[in-house]
C-alpha cells in the first residue's frame, strides 16, 4: 500500500472526530440554559432532540425573564402600545430612567373626597355616613380616626389595580395565593399573555435544517411562588423529518426564575394599601419596618411631574447582571390639617376656636400630614400679619372699639417658637389686642398643595372689676347699709367690652367668711330676696351676717374657664338707715285723721319715714349717725270726738292704726272714758296720742301713750274732727 493511501485512511477518523466535537460543544452551549426542563420530543436523533428542547427553553426563560423584568419595572403593567399586553387603554404613567412607570397611587377621586377648606372628609356624592361628610366632619377630624382615604390604588379609567395572583391559584404555591380586585388583570395573567405573545417571535426554527419545525398556540401558566417564578408552557409542534411522516407533538415545559417577585410585590401592595388609608403612614419608614432581608428601599422626587417613584431594591434577585428592582409612581397628594380647636369657647353666643384674656400668650400648636413625604410648609396669614388691630377710642366713636389697619409684619412668623419649630408660632397679647381675630394656618407641600384652615380667636378683656352696695333708699349714700333694711351687693358697675353675658361672680363676706359660689345670675346680690313689708321683721340682720361697723365684701368675676378679675372694699354697716321722707313712720305712714301726708300707695312702707334712726344731726342724746334712738318721740297728734268715737265697742270706734287697742290690751290708756251729762252724742273728748322708738330704726314700735280726756258739752250733738295745721281746737269746732 502506498504512503498516500495510508494517509487518506488516518486523515479520515481525525475529519470524523474534529466533526464530533464541533457538534458536542453545539450541544453544550445549548444545554447551559436556565431552568429545568421536562420534554417528551420524539427524535429519531437524540442529539438533535436535545438542541430543539433547550433551544425552546431558552426562548421561554428569555422571554420570561423580560417580561418579569419589564412589568417590575413599569410599576406592574404592561402598557397598551407593547406586544403583549392585555391593556388596551391608556394608563397614566410617567418617564424615569428610560421607564415608563405606572402609577400605583393617586390623588382621591374629587367626587367623592373633598378637595377645598373641608378637606380630607367625603362630599355628598359618596356613600357614607353624615358625619363624615361637610362641615361636621371637617369640625370632628383629626388624623387617629380611621375611615379617611388619602389617595386611590386603581387607575382613572378602570380603576385596574393589580392582583399579584388569579383566583385559581389558590394555594398552588404552598401559600394562599388568591385575588382581591379579581378584574383579570393579575401580575399572573398579565405575565402569562406576555409569553404566549412574545415567545413564538423568539423562536426561528429554521436553523433545524433536517426538520420543517412549525408550532400551535401557545398557552403559558405562570405560578409565583415562594421563591421564585415558574412558568409552565404547553407548546403544540408539528415536525417533518425530510419527508418522512409528519408528528404532531404538545410539548410541556417548566422552567423557573429565582426572583423573588412575591415577596417584593406583596411588600409594594401592602405599603401601598396602608399609604392610601393611613395619613401618617410614611413610606420609607414603615417599609423597612418589614425587616425583610436584602431589600432595599428608595423614593424619588419628579418636581416636573409633581410625583414620586418609589423603588424596592431585591440584592437577592438578580437579572442581566443587576438587582431585581419593583417600583412604582405616585401621584403628590394633598396634605391634611388635623381641625385646630384647643379652646372650643362660646362668647356671648359665639363660636371661636381660641379665647384668651388680654396679656395672656396664644400658643398656636397646628398638626399637618402629608401623605407623600412628611416634609411640610407652615405659614400664618391675616391678624399679626397682613393686618393688625387696636382697641381704642375715637373722635367719630368715643366708645371703646376695634380699630383695624394694615400691617406687614408677621408676629406669627417671628417668634421664638417658630423660629425653633417652622410649625408652632406664638404671641403675647396686651390691652390693645382686645376684639375679635381671624388666623389662617395653611400647610404646603413640597409641590404646593394645600390644606388650610381658619382660626377665630377672640381676646377677652380683663373686667374692671366694680361694685357698690346700696339700700333701696335714694337719700342714702351707697356702701351705708344696715341690719334691717333689704341690703344690694351690685356688681353691674363692672366694666367687661366683650363677654359681660357670661360672667360668673363670687361674693365673699371677708369679715365673716360666707361667700356664695360663682354664678351666672348673681351680678346682683340682695338681702332679703325679697322687698316686702315683712322685710321689717327681718331678725337676722343680714344674711351676709356682718357685725361691727365696718365690712370687707369681695368679688371675683371670672369666665368659666379662669379667673380674670377682682375686687373688694369696705362697706359701711350701722344699725339702721336714716332715710327721711314727710310721711308718719310706719305703722302710721297712711292714717288719713292725722295731719301727715300719706305714703303713696306704689310705694313700699318701707319708704316711710326712718324717724328712730338718727342721721347724726338729732340732738337726741348724742346718737350717731345710724344708731337707733329707742324712747324718742316718734308719732304725735291730738284730735276730737264723740265719747262713741273713742269706745272700742262701739261700730263707730275710731282707732288710728289699731295703737288704741294695742294700747288698751297693754293698759297704756292713761284716762279711761267718763260719763259727764250722761248724753254720750253731746259731749266731747280730746285724745292725744303719743309714740316712742322701739328696738327698730325705720319703725315707730315703742311705747303709746293715749290720753283722752272731756273737753266740753255740745249743745246739740259733738261729731268727729281732727285738726289740719295746727295741735290747737278753735272753740267751735266739733260742736254743732
Amino acid at each position: 500500500m502506498k504512503k498516500s493511501q495510508i494517509t487518506i485512511f488516518l486523515l479520515i477518523p481525525l475529519v470524523l472526530l474534529v466533526a464530533f466535537l464541533l457538534v458536542f460543544a453545539f450541544i453544550k452551549s445549548v444545554s447551559d440554559s436556565q431552568g429545568k426542563l421536562q420534554s417528551n420530543l420524539l427524535f429519531s436523533d437524540t442529539s438533535q432532540k436535545e438542541t430543539l428542547t433547550r433551544y425552546i427553553e431558552t426562548c421561554i426563560s428569555d422571554v420570561s425573564q423580560e417580561g418579569i423584568y419589564t412589568l417590575a419595572n413599569q410599576g406592574g403593567f404592561f402598557f397598551s402600545n407593547q406586544d403583549g399586553s392585555m391593556i388596551d387603554w391608556n394608563i397614566p404613567f410617567v418617564n424615569y430612567n428610560n421607564n415608563k412607570i405606572a402609577y400605583q397611587i393617586y390623588s382621591p377621586n374629587q367626587n367623592f373626597v373633598s378637595s377645598d377648606i373641608f378637606y380630607p372628609c367625603y362630599t355628598a356624592r359618596a356613600y357614607v355616613p353624615p358625619i363624615m361628610k361637610g362641615q361636621y366632619c371637617f369640625e370632628s377630624y383629626n388624623h387617629f380616626q380611621p375611615f379617611y382615604i388619602f389617595g386611590s390604588s386603581g387607575d382613572p379609567i378602570k380603576s385596574v389595580n393589580p392582583d399579584l395572583c388569579e383566583a385559581y391559584n389558590y394555594s398552588r404555591a404552598d401559600y394562599n395565593c388568591f385575588c382581591q380586585e379579581c378584574n383579570g388583570y393579575s401580575i399572573e395573567s398579565q405575565l402569562e399573555n406576555y409569553i404566549d405573545y412574545n415567545l413564538p417571535l423568539c423562536l426561528n426554527f429554521s436553523n433545524f435544517y433536517d426538520f420543517n419545525i412549525s408550532s400551535g398556540n401557545i398557552s403559558s401558566d405562570v405560578l409565583i411562588e415562594n421563591k421564585g417564578v415558574t412558568i409552565n408552557v404547553d407548546y403544540p409542534l408539528i415536525i417533518n423529518n425530510q419527508g418522512n411522516k409528519i408528528q404532531t407533538f404538545t410539548e410541556k415545559f417548566s422552567i423557573t426564575i429565582p426572583i423573588r417577585l412575591k415577596t417584593v410585590y406583596e411588600l409594594a401592595r401592602n405599603i401601598i394599601n396602608q399609604e392610601i388609608n393611613n395619613i401618617s403612614f410614611n413610606l420609607m419608614r414603615e417599609a423597612h419596618s418589614f425587616n425583610i432581608p436584602y431589600l432595599n428601599f428608595d423614593l424619588v422626587t419628579l418636581p416636573i411631574n409633581n410625583s414620586y417613584i418609589f423603588v424596592i431594591n431585591d440584592t437577592q434577585s438578580n437579572f442581566k447582571g443587576d438587582n431585581f428592582l419593583f417600583q412604582f409612581a405616585i401621584q403628590n397628594r394633598q396634605p391634611a390639617l388635623d381641625y385646630y380647636n384647643p379652646d372650643n369657647c362660646y362668647i356671648d353666643g359665639k363660636y371661636y376656636h381660641i379665647c384668651v384674656v388680654e396679656g395672656q400668650k396664644i400658643f398656636l400648636q397646628p398638626l399637618g400630614f402629608d401623605p407623600d413625604t412628611s416634609d411640610l410648609l407652615y405659614t400664618y396669614s391675616g391678624w399679626k400679619v397682613n393686618y393688625d388691630s387696636l382697641w381704642t377710642t375715637t373722635s367719630d366713636n368715643p366708645l371703646p372699639h376695634q380699630e383695624i389697619f394694615k400691617s406687614n409684619y408677621n408676629q406669627w412668623e417671628n417668634s421664638d417658637i417658630f423660629t425653633t419649630t417652622n410649625q408652632f408660632a406664638s404671641y403675647q397679647t396686651n390691652g390693645y389686642d382686645i376684639g375679635k381675630h381671624l388666623v389662617n394656618i395653611s400647610i404646603f407641600d413640597a409641590f404646593g398643595l394645600r390644606d388650610q384652615q381658619e382660626i377665630r380667636i377672640l381676646v377677652d378683656d380683663i373686667p374692671h372689676t366694680f361694685f357698690i352696695a346700696h339700700s333701696i333708699y335714694s337719700d342714702i349714700p351707697n356702701d351705708f347699709l344696715s341690719f334691717e333694711d333689704p341690703v344690694f351687693l351690685n356688681a353691674s358697675y363692672t366694666k367687661d367690652n366683650i363677654g359681660s353675658s357670661n360672667l360668673l361672680y363670687q361674693w365673699e363676706d371677708l369679715t365673716s367668711g360666707n361667700n356664695w359660689p360663682y354664678s351666672y345670675d348673681q351680678e346682683i346680690l340682695s338681702f332679703p330676696a325679697s322687698i316686702t313689708l315683712p322685710s321689717i321683721f327681718f331678725q337676722n340682720r343680714s344674711a351676709i351676717s356682718i357685725s361691727g361697723n365696718k365690712e370687707h365684701i369681695s368679688l371675683e368675676v371670672k369666665t368659666a374657664s379662669s379667673v380674670i378679675g377682682q375686687y373688694q372694699k369696705e362697706v359701711n354697716v350701722f344699725e339702721c338707715l336714716p332715710h327721711r321722707f314727710n310721711s308718719a313712720p310706719y305703722p302710721f305712714h297712711n292714717y288719713n285723721n292725722d295731719p301727715y301726708p300719706n305714703l303713696p300707695n306704689n310705694l313700699n312702707p318701707l319708704f316711710a319715714n326712718h324717724s328712730c334712726c338718727s342721721d347724726g344731726s338729732d340732738s337726741f342724746s348724742g346718737t350717731p349717725y345710724g344708731s337707733i334712738m329707742t324712747g324718742s318721740l316718734c308719732y304725735h297728734f291730738v284730735d276730737y270726738g264723740c265719747h262713741f268715737h273713742f269706745d272700742l265697742n262701739d261700730q263707730r270706734y275710731i282707732d288710728p292704726a289699731g295703737i288704741i287697742v294695742s294700747s288698751i290690751e297693754q293698759g297704756k290708756l292713761t284716762n279711761p272714758l267718763t260719763f259727764k251729762s250722761g248724753d254720750p252724742y253731746k259731749e266731747l273728748y280730746r285724745r292725744e296720742i303719743s309714740v316712742s322708738c322701739g328696738t327698730s330704726g325705720n319703725k315707730c314700735d315703742g311705747d303709746i301713750t293715749v290720753d283722752i280726756s272731756y273737753e266740753e258739752t255740745c249743745p246739740n250733738a259733738c261729731y268727729y274732727t281732727y285738726p289740719q295745721n295746727s295741735q290747737s281746737r278753735p272753740l267751735n269746732l266739733g260742736c254743732s
